[in-house]
């Protein structure tokens, strides 16, 4: 599952990595029929203020 923040300026990318991240921790894929893959690893791009941050976190159907 793909999570990708808004752009931001680059010295702030902590704030960007970190807004992201909570919006991660608030999601529920369940709705989607999917849980978190716990046994695969989770994917975090280069953060770059024009295309904002991107983290990728594994799934699996329940």
């Amino acid at each position: 599952m793909v999570f990708q923040g808004e752009p931001f300026l680059e010295e702030d990318y902590c704030q960007a990595i970190e807004e992201v991240q909570e919006s991660i921790k608030k999601y529920n894929p369940a709705m989607w029929r999917y849980k978190w893959d716990d046994e695969n690893p989770r994917i975090q791009l280069e953060p770059i203020g024009k295309r904002g941050y991107i983290e990728m976190l594994p799934v699996k159907t329940i």
